[in-house]
């Protein structure tokens, strides 16, 4: 049988930050969970949670990324096999102030082996488009690899990935 992807789901708009992933291999005949579903930021978040997955550390594993609010989390794919949640790291991309979400995905950018995270500006904080490279990822908000404006004047905010 050949490999599959695994999924890693989260609530949407309205939802808590709840985050939960399932072997690809058995979507078909019946959900196995990855690791114990756990919530991503704290649970009284409603704005909906925007989920990533990718080797951000280089350690084979990939990470799960999240977005909330204009908060985004790494949190350690070895360790979430372990049924452990440990934040590799956690800072606010964009607006602190904005509550329309930070969304998330990751892609290889710089040629490294590591995935990057790429974040989106959530609805009403414009269209701001900004990355950070995977091997920053540890502890405090990491440098901008880049960042622009995808769509000058529109307050919308922008899907990534």
């Amino acid at each position: 049988m050949p490999d599959r992807d695994d999924l890693v789901v989260a609530a949407g708009f309205g939802g808590g930050p709840r985050v939960d992933g399932f072997s690809g291999e058995s979507l078909a005949a019946g959900p196995v969970r990855l690791f114990a579903d756990f919530l991503a930021f704290e649970p009284g978040l409603r704005n909906g949670t925007y989920v990533a997955a990718g080797d951000v550390n280089g350690d084979g594993r990939a990470e799960v990324i999240a977005g909330g609010g204009p908060r985004v989390s790494a949190l350690d794919g070895a360790a979430l096999f372990s049924n452990a949640q440990v934040r590799m790291a956690d800072f606010f991309a964009g607006d602190t102030s904005n509550r329309g979400g930070a969304r998330v995905a990751v892609k290889n950018l710089d040629g490294d082996a590591r995935a990057d995270l790429v974040v989106g500006a959530g609805t009403g904080a414009g269209s701001r488009v900004t990355a950070y490279a995977g091997k920053d990822l540890a502890g405090a908000a990491p440098p901008e690899m880049f960042a622009l404006d995808a769509i000058p004047g529109f307050a919308g905010g922008v899907f990534v990935g």
